[in-house]
Parts: structure tokens; sequence; C-alpha cells
């Protein structure tokens, strides 16, 4: 059921209490005729325009009471403060079995309503609100009422309507009680939420069981949108305390009709159908909580699980079916009124809220809804430009805070001549959301935002992962592959990640899509036609120990080279989490312990080599000792010193044959980074051995 269809389904139950629940009255000890007719008394004396029978029959029992061509007509004010709703409610038949009044309201030991139970509600509206002469100088109809005469009028000044209906087949229910409905509140500074006092009437209901073989909706508008959903073999059992056990639907076909958006005239239909939808543990009190009524903060959940089987939405030609959909633990994260309801008041007597305020209310209605758990199974589409496929889709805990897990599994697809696509897993976990204060500060910040302004409305990602994907287009070059993709944040201090991991595993493209020619002849000389990169990153920072770690930094292109990275800094502080903005400051007090770099298997090295020593005519070894010569050259304070020349032969050696260099940093003890700098700046010379500089090739 789509959130418009679940209102104005709770507004047609509503409507349907009114012949249930009766009026407020004094209790009495009457026969089941007694209480029937006075309900129609009252509700006539209490403003129903219309409130009718055409016949009561009693029954075997004294409680017994048969209730034959029913209509009851009113109206209702609209939180515009201007409109008003007609409501309209007939019925052929309604039978009661042990109907009596009760110090609450009223109990039946049945309720059956053969045949049809309509509801009927007609809402007007019109393009502007104003009132008053047209540019014609013709009056604008007025917003009110429906137009007696039935006669259309298409003016863009003529009122519109939009007319919602309900029916209910053959409806019965068994055990059952319900409340008088209350008196409302008269205060005149409550014109909308005074009527939310009705929603409360919900706790006192109880049904051991209803039934309805058939429920329809049914809304049109008169610009020809049109909506039209019919419900089979409704059934719930155990309604008590605004809880239901258990709600089934057999099945449900919803028809949605609207004018097409290129202006051609034409109507686009869409058509929903679904089978066997079943839903445990319901519970309204969250809901009356959201209206100001509840009565119990503890009780937090709507719906403890509900499931849907064969879903098919089809419209124009493309059609989408869905195997299944399953939901646990939707209601609040806290029980809590939130400020939009106390806003409908003042926006309907025209005291506000400012725009700014109603803007940031309803910003502020997503942190209060939570879902445990949400999981689609097996989504399809079809259509005449492609075809694609979603094998499973989950979710796990998605409220204000943050997000547990969203993954997507078995996504495949495939659009013609733009090619395919592949793409076994994609998931993203542990993810915190900014708060809302935080966006509001930023929005009123004049100016360039600070570092720390920015890292507030910076989300929190735990988890980033690509798994098996594959994209296949001959207008885009080729094949693009990802084997594995992983992204990992953890130990956050002020929105910033501790420990970060990073792993790309066959990442692989055509060598075509690089459009630079050096590089492309590079890769012509290595004889590829597709790249391939693995990639990896693991750092962290331990608190403990003030240690800032390069774990594993390491890059490398498969027949081209690899190339590995590790680095430890000490006594590295909080502060520079904590204050990014003076990061500067905080490296200033670390130190340097160890770092290593080593490239092995660099062919790329080699093809370079042989194309530069081709245009220069030289051989290849020629180039590369000419290559190490230069080097020296450029060495400046280092030439000349002991870790100058190794790097110098270290050089020649990996240049002729690159199979493997590595430079390595081992000071005898940590070596502050102020020192490192002060040394690079006066006596550059004696930087190597401060550090404990190393090189070597292979």
């Amino acid at each position: 059921m789509t959130g418009r269809n679940a209102w104005l389904g709770t507004l047609a139950r509503g409507a349907v209490l009114v012949l249930l629940i009766g009026v407020p009255g004094r209790a009495a000890a009457n026969s089941a005729e007694d209480i029937v007719s006075r309900w129609f008394a009252e509700l006539a004396t209490r403003g129903a325009g219309i409130a009718r029978y055409g016949h009561i029959e009693a029954g075997v029992g004294d409680g017994d009471v048969r209730v034959l061509d029913g209509e009851v007509v009113f109206s209702m004010s609209l939180p515009n403060g201007e409109d008003e709703a007609t409501v309209r409610i007939t019925f052929d038949e309604t039978v009661y079995e042990g109907l009596a009044e009760t110090a609450q309201g009223y109990s039946a030991e049945s309720v059956r309503i053969p045949g049809d139970l309509v509801v009927t509600v007609t809402f007007p509206f019109a393009p502007s609100a104003e009132t008053g002469p047209s540019e014609g100088g013709a009056p604008k109809r007025p917003r009110t009422g429906s137009d007696p005469s039935g006669l259309a009028d298409d003016s863009p000044d003529a009122e519109r309507t939009m007319t919602v209906s309900f029916v209910h087949s053959d409806f019965e229910a068994t055990s059952v009680a319900w409340p008088r409905l209350p008196e409302l509140s008269s205060d005149p500074q409550r014109p909308v939420t005074r009527h939310f006092e009705l929603a409360g009437a919900i706790l006192a209901l109880k049904a051991e069981r209803a039934f309805a073989p058939v429920i329809e909706f049914s809304m049109e508008m008169d610009e020809g949108v049109s909506s039209n959903v019919r419900y089979e073999d409704w059934l719930i059992r155990d309604l008590a305390d605004g809880r239901i056990a258990e709600q089934v639907v057999a099945g449900m076909e919803q028809t949605e009709t609207a004018p097409a958006l290129d202006g051609s005239g034409e109507p686009v239909t869409v058509t929903v159908t679904a089978g066997r939808s079943t839903l445990r543990g319901f519970d309204a009190m969250p809901i009356l909580t959201l209206l100001g009524q509840g009565t119990d903060p503890t009780r937090l959940t709507v719906v403890h699980w509900q499931e849907t089987r064969d879903i098919e939405m089809s419209a124009a030609d493309v059609t989408v079916s869905v195997a299944g959909v399953a939901a646990e633990g939707v209601g609040l994260t806290r029980a809590e009124t939130p400020q939009i309801v106390g806003y409908l008041d003042q926006a309907a007597l025209d005291q506000g809220p400012s725009d700014d305020d109603a803007v940031q209310a309803i910003l502020k209605l997503p942190g209060l809804l939570r879902i445990d758990r949400f999981d689609l199974d097996t989504l399809r589409v079809s259509s005449p430009q492609g075809s694609g496929a979603i094998r499973r889709m989950n979710l796990r805990r998605l409220d204000g805070d943050g997000l547990g897990e969203f993954a997507v599994e078995g996504i495949v697809g495939e659009a013609g001549d733009l090619g395919s696509l592949r793409l076994d897993r994609l998931a993203v976990a542990d993810v915190g959301f900014p708060s809302l204060a935080a966006f509001v500060a930023l929005g009123e910040q004049e100016g360039e935002p600070t570092m720390a302004e920015i890292l507030k409305v910076s989300p929190l990602v735990g988890l980033f992962e690509i798994v098996g994907f594959a994209l296949e287009s001959a207008e885009l070059g080729g094949r693009f592959t990802i084997d594995e993709h992983r992204v990992s944040q953890r130990g956050h201090v002020n929105r910033i990640p501790t420990d970060i991991a990073l792993t790309t595993r066959g990442l692989r493209f055509p060598t075509a899509v690089i459009d630079d020619p050096q590089a492309q002849a590079l890769l012509d000389g290595l004889g590829l036609e597709e790249i391939e990169i693995d990639q990896r990153l693991r750092i962290d920072w331990n608190a403990a120990t003030g240690d800032l770690t390069l774990h594993d930094l390491s890059l490398t292109l498969r027949d081209g080279a690899s190339a590995r990275l590790t680095l430890t800094l000490g006594s590295v502080q909080a502060n520079l989490f904590e204050a990014p903005e003076t990061a500067q400051m905080a490296l200033a007090l670390a130190t340097l312990k160890s770092a290593r770099m080593r490239i092995t298997d660099a062919d790329l090295v080699r093809v370079f080599i042989d194309h530069q020593a081709r245009e220069a005519g030289l051989s290849p070894d020629t180039m590369a000792l000419g290559l190490a010569d230069y080097l020296r050259e450029e060495l400046g304070p280092l030439a000349g010193t002991r870790f100058g020349e190794d790097l110098v032969a270290a050089a020649r050696t990996f240049l002729v044959d690159p199979r493997e260099i590595v430079v390595e940093l081992a000071p005898a003890a940590p070596v502050p980074l102020t020192q490192v700098l002060g040394m690079a700046a006066t006596a550059p010379a004696g930087l190597p051995d401060l550090l404990g500089a190393r090189v070597s090739a292979r």
C-alpha cells in the first residue's frame, strides 16, 4: 500500500467507525434497536447533513439488530480553515449480534455488513487560494462546496474536486468492542491538532477477527488523474489496545492513471499487482505519539514484521517484477511529537511558522524514524531499451544517526548497443550521518567554511565494497572490470578515521582508452592490450604508543612493475585529528622511526629505456648507464657521500636490469621531524647517516 493510500485508508476506516462507534453520549441500558436509533439521531443533531436509515429489524436475541438502507453525510473542516470535505457513507445492510452498551462504549458478538459499505470523500481545491475578480472581471468561484448543477467548468478559475471512494464488500468482525467518540477540544488555537484527539479511540477498539473478501479504493481528480486499488481477502486477527497480531491480504491490484508529462494528452497508466502480504505485530501507539496522542513512550515499533510476495508493475512497455520484499522493526527512535505537528495549527491560523522554521522542522522528521531490516528478493526490469535484474537487496538498521549496512547482490543489465553490466556485490556499512544542526550552522556560515565545519557535515563510512564488477561497452572502448575494491575506515576521532584499509584487486581496462601518445607507446612496448592494476593501503594510529604507521602502500601493474612503501612516525599526538587545522604543529612534534620503499619487476622501466634508446640511437645499456650518470650530477650535497655512491650504483644495476631496488631508512633512534627539516636546510649531506639510509639493487 502506498503512503497516500495508507493515509486515505485510515480515513476510510475512521469513517467506518462512525457506524460502529457512535457519538458521544451517556451509557444507558437500551435494546439494540434503541442504541442504533440513538446513533443516527445524535449524528443528525451534531451536524450531519444526512443521518438516516430505511428500516431497523430486531433479531432473535435482545442484542441482535439489522439496519437497512443507511446513509450518513457530513462535512469536515480542512486544515487550511477555509475548505470543507464532504463525507458520504452508505450501506444496504448492517447486522449486529449481541450488541450492548458498556461503560466505555459498545460491544458486539459480531458485526456483519452484507454487500457493500461505501465511503466517499470529496475534497475541493483550486489553482489559486485567492477569490475575487478574475482578469476578465468576472468573480472567481468560491473554493467551498460542489457544483450543484453538475456542469463541468474548464475555465482556469473553476473549482476543482478530488473524489476518494472506499468500498468494503461483505465485511464481518467477531468479538468486537469500541468506545464512544470523544468530545473534541474547542480550543480555537488548535484548529488542526484538536482533531487528532479522535485517533486515540483506536486504543479501545477490539476485534478477535475482521474479514472482507474485497476492499476497493478509488481516487479521481478533474484533471484526468485517477487511482484504483483492490485488496482481496483482507483479514486481521486479535485487534486490541492499538495492536494487531496479524494482518493478511491475499492479493492486491493497483492502477494509476495520469496525463502524459510530454503534453500529448495521452494518459499514462501504471499497474501494480501483488500476491500475499502478511503483517505480524502492528502497533498504532508510535503513530499516536507522532500526533501528540501517545500514552506509552516505551512502544516505539509500528511494524514488527511484514512480507509481500510476487509484486509486478507495468507502465507502457516497461515491466518490473519483485519476488518478494520484507521489513522488520519499522518505527520510531524515540517517543517524541515532531515540531511540525504544532506548526499545523500556526499555519491554519496564518501565524507562521517562517519558511526556515518549517523547513528545519521537516528535515528533523527522518531523525525520528527507523527501520531495523529490509530485504528485497529478485527484482527484474524489462523494456525495449534493455533489461536488468538484482538478485538480492538488504538493508540493516537505518535511522537518523546512520546506516548499519546496505548491500545489493547479483546485478546484471543489458542495454543493446550501450553494452552490458555485471556487479556481484555492492555494499556500504557502518555509516554515520552528520547532524542537522551541523548543516544548519554551515548554511548560516559566511565566507569559506573551516576544516572543522566541513568535518561536522561529513558522513562517516566504515566500509565500502565492490566485488565482481564488469562493464562491457563498445561505445566506451571495451571491457572494464574490478575483481574487488574494498575501503574500510575505523577508529574515528573528530570524524577523521585513524584506521584505514584499502584493497583494489583486478582493476582492468583497455589500453585503447589512454590517449597520451607517450604512455601508449610504453604500453605497446609491454605488449599490453589491457591494463591490470592491484593496489593496497593500510594505515593506522595507535593512541597508546602515538605511532602512525603506514603498514602498506603498494601498487602493482601486471607485467609492468610493483612498488611498495612502508613508514612509521612516532610521537603523533591526538590533536592531529582533534584539530586538523593545526596539523603542521602536531607533526612538528612527531618523529621518524622507519621507512622502506621497494620496486620490483619494473618492465615498464625497461621499455622506457628501450624507447629512449631508440630515439637517441643508442643501445639500451648505454642509455641506462647514461641515466645513472645523470642521477649522480643531480645528487647535489649528497654527491660523494656513502649513500650517494650506493644510490648511483644501485641505479646502474636497476636501470640495466630492473628486477629490484630497495631504499630504507632505519635510524638508531627515532628522529624528530623538525631535526630532519632543519638538517635538510643546513647540512643535507648528514641526513643519510642520521636516518640510517641505505639502498640496494639486484
